[in-house]
């Protein structure tokens, strides 16, 4: 008779989901009119993150995700839910894990311990930012989905849906048990997607200094001298852009102007204890501001002597929601620019509900195919470094705020395949 054999590993297949093509995607739009784009962010690199480094040989499933009562070579029971995440028709089940115990736990240690590539360093930080001490497994998208790349499968050649996607790697199985708090960055297998600051003709020609002076630093080709210590931070607080700290405080000076009121960007820049005296802004002692006057005032990027207050001004700001990019150089990638992250967690029984996780929403399965496509990308992404960033993923963030031989006739499941559009 024919035995039943499934694949151990995943696959994941990939494909340029853009628009326009070359991976490239609106992100800041003008304040004014929103047809109007400003910068591009066109994405050159994709990384593995927080692969398995150990899997069973055969399945097993529990009604908990825990090995205690798991049943071995057992069928997977998805799980569905409604508009609000609540439980819809018979319970699914769990495909467990060789580390369940731990990952009940929350593992925030000792990554490499669990994890080929892990995301998080010994710290718990996700600085990646030594290139010679690359911890993730990364690849050139361009390599990825190069025309020399092997197809998905020959019979979804050219076809609508499958006929763009690549074959890009195989990974090994990642589940993570009930509850599905426990969903978590340090535990969930993803992909750091890098991509690149692009300014537009509509922010060179724009008649907003503001607005050009960021271009001209984006863009700028001149690599000699070039560097994080010369180039100017950009700052991004909600939805917009600036160039240097004077910018974004002469913003927060012209809305002050026009409200008299301590709110929004003003807040941000002079603290949530200023206050508005006789026409003029009282500023709190510990402001992004005031910490920025102690720091550098002339707004040169990095590397003072005064380093107590670069640090409690990055605190500061980050604390405010303000967004810090700093240049650096990627040589394949086209040298010196202004570089962020965008992190995507592999779903597996994706519930349908933002921002509500669901049992087995974040996994990576054996005998399944994930095929995968950036749809859009809403805004800027994490900088690359993680003082820089006000929404800095630590390891217990959630996911949700990726044979017989011989005379025996073999036959094998097919792939089951799902396919996830990431939106940023």
């Amino acid at each position: 008779g024919a035995i039943r054999v499934e694949r151990s590993v995943a696959r994941f297949d990939f494909k340029d989901g853009s628009k326009g093509g070359n991976n490239t995607y609106p992100v800041v739009t003008d304040k004014d009119d929103e047809n109007k784009v400003l910068v591009n962010m066109k994405l050159g690199k994709m990384a593995l993150v927080n692969m398995n480094n150990s899997f069973y040989y055969l399945r097993r499933v529990s009604d908990n995700g825990m090995n205690d009562n798991a049943e071995i070579c057992g069928p997977e029971k998805p799980w569905y839910a409604d508009a609000n995440g609540t439980p819809l028709g018979e319970p699914g089940n769990y495909v467990t894990d060789v580390y369940d115990t731990q990952k009940k736990e929350i593992i925030q240690e000792n990554f490499s311990n669990y994890f080929h590539y892990p995301l998080f360093n010994e710290k718990g930080v996700i600085d990646n930012t030594d290139a010679s001490d690359d911890r993730w497994d990364t690849y050139l998208i361009d390599d990825v989905i190069s025309e020399n790349q092997e197809n998905d499968h020959p019979e979804w050649e050219g076809t609508p849906t499958y006929g763009h996607y690549k074959i890009w790697r195989y990974v090994t199985e990642n589940t993570i048990p009930a509850p599905s708090e426990n969903q978590v960055n340090s535990q969930s297998t993803g992909i750091v997607f890098k991509g690149k600051m692009i300014a537009t003709g509509e922010a060179t020609n724009n008649t907003d200094e503001n607005i050009k002076n960021i271009a001209t630093a984006i863009n700028n080709t001149v690599t000699t001298g070039r560097g994080s210590d010369t180039d100017p931070i950009i700052y991004y607080f909600d939805g917009y852009l600036y160039y240097t700290w004077e910018q974004i405080r002469k913003a927060a000076d012209d809305e002050f102007a026009k409200t008299q009121t301590i709110t929004g960007l003003v807040k941000a820049v002079y603290g949530t204890e200023a206050k508005a005296e006789n026409g003029k802004i009282k500023e709190d002692a510990n402001s992004a501001n005031a910490l920025w006057n102690k720091w550098k005032p002339n707004g040169v990027n990095d590397n003072t002597p005064n380093d107590q207050y670069k640090a409690a001004f990055k605190q500061a700001a980050t604390s405010a929601k303000i967004t810090l990019y700093q240049s650096s150089y990627d040589e394949e990638l086209g040298g010196w620019g202004y570089y962020c992250y965008y992190y995507y967690w592999n779903r597996h029984n994706d519930n349908g509900v933002n921002g509500v996780m669901g049992p087995m929403e974040f996994a990576v399965v054996r005998n399944n195919v994930y095929k995968l496509a950036v749809t859009k990308i809403n805004r800027l992404g994490h900088p690359r470094i993680s003082e820089n960033d006000p929404d800095d993923p630590k390891p217990d963030t959630p996911d949700e705020k990726g044979d017989v031989y011989l005379t025996v006739s073999v036959e094998v499941l097919p792939w089951v395949v799902r396919i996830n559009n990431i939106e940023f």
